[in-house]
């Protein structure tokens, strides 16, 4: 089944414009600029998501996307609450196609629904569920393919995670986090906790 690949295109226009969008509405300009900024900066995503054809540029874009339309549809009482919901769930659907991973973050918008009082109302409206019908929308060509080919790409992924118990992993995947994203912002961290 084809998945979403990334571009230097995608990362480099997108992802940099969304995350300004999202920590803007959530904070102030100055911080989405600072936010898209340090985006550019990550190597993850400047090197190989920026010069290899992988998943995680359009994911990133469609994770950004997805945020920024629910930050304005929880913001929204007005029928343009429609268009950002829809916004919503087209934006995780099109994550999804790119990385199955993706469910984890949608999995968490929709616990962010469930536990914020303020947010909570939506659930009493349709506006969520059609995100996710419009998430399932996009998606439903990969479970489709799936089906009809015994499940291959879902098999091949849950192999991935088979391994048993490696007690210092979570300490290797922070540390590979670190690496990858933002050295430049870890070392210095790493410097001042050590002199505190």
């Amino acid at each position: 089944m084809p998945r979403l690949s990334g571009s230097a295109s995608t990362r480099a226009t997108w992802s940099p414009w969304l995350m300004y969008r999202l920590t803007s509405a959530l904070f102030s300009p100055e911080a989405g600029f600072w936010a898209a900024v340090v985006l550019n900066l990550a190597p993850l995503f400047g090197i190989s998501s920026g010069s290899w054809v992988l998943p995680d540029g359009p994911l990133l874009a469609a994770l950004l996307g997805a945020a920024v339309c629910l930050v304005a549809a929880l913001r929204s009482d007005s029928w343009a609450a429609w268009g950002w919901w829809l916004g919503t769930g087209m934006c995780a659907g099109l994550a999804l196609c790119s990385k199955y991973s993706a469910v984890l973050t949608i999995i968490g918008a929709a616990g962010f629904l469930l536990t914020e009082p303020r947010s909570r109302r939506w659930l009493a409206r349709p506006h969520p569920y059609a995100a996710g019908l419009a998430a399932l929308a996009i998606f439903l060509p990969v479970l489709i393919w799936n089906a009809e080919n015994n499940w291959v790409s879902f098999l091949f992924q849950a192999g991935r995670a088979e391994g048993g118990f490696h007690p210092f992993g979570p300490v290797a995947t922070l540390a590979g986090a670190a690496a990858f994203l933002l050295p430049w912002i870890w070392a210095p961290l790493m410097v001042c906790g050590f002199v505190a």
